[in-house]
């Protein structure tokens, strides 16, 4: 992916990201296989941070 695709994907995911409660965007990432414990707080901290922005 570039930089035009990524603007693209967040242009049409932060609407749908801002609507979903934060504890179900913790869950469905906690139910992702084979992430090591690191890597799910490091990923939950990301689009928790994305949610926020704008």
């Amino acid at each position: 992916m570039n930089e035009k695709d990524i603007k693209e994907f967040l242009t049409m995911v932060m609407p749908m990201l801002k609507d979903l409660p934060e504890e179900e965007i913790i869950e469905n990432i906690n139910n992702i296989p084979d992430m090591s414990e690191e890597e799910r707080a490091k990923f939950i901290q990301a689009i928790l941070l994305l949610k926020e922005e704008k």
